[in-house]
Formats: C-alpha cells, sequence, structure tokens
C-alpha cells in the first residue's frame, strides 16, 4: 500500500514537538545571517523610475503590484 505508514501517530506527535525547535533555530539562524542588511539596500521605486525616464522612456510607472513588490513600465 502507497504511504502507509505504520507509525504515523507516532511520527505526528514526535513532529509536532520537533518541527517548532527546528522552526526557532531557522529562524535564529536567518536572524543572524541578514541582521547587517538594511532596507536601503534593496533598489527603491524611485530610483528604478528614475532610471527609465533618464534612459529616454517618457512614461513609466507601476503596472502590477503586490505589497511591496512591483513591476515597473516604461513606454518611450
Amino acid at each position: 500500500m502507497r504511504g502507509y505508514n505504520p507509525y504515523g501517530v507516532k511520527l505526528s506527535a514526535l513532529a509536532l514537538f520537533i518541527v517548532p525547535l527546528l522552526y526557532e533555530g531557522v529562524m535564529q539562524e536567518r536572524d543572524r545571517r541578514f541582521s547587517k542588511r538594511s532596507e536601503a539596500e534593496h533598489p527603491i521605486f524611485d530610483l528604478h523610475e528614475a532610471a527609465l525616464l533618464n534612459a529616454g522612456f517618457r512614461e513609466a510607472g507601476t503596472i502590477w503590484q503586490a505589497m511591496d513588490d512591483r513591476v515597473l513600465m516604461g513606454v518611450r
């Protein structure tokens, strides 16, 4: 029988105990690795819009946005 695990209940109980510990460790490692990053390191909207306009586009603006992710488009 495919996917059959006779120890499923025990493994699930063990996973409920271990997964939070793993998550905490992963989050601590992420914070350690990226603690020196600042928001200023990420290109900002105004910079990209100005770059499009300086490159000769007569219009530049957002055509799609989800939270802080954007897609810009320039029209020549």
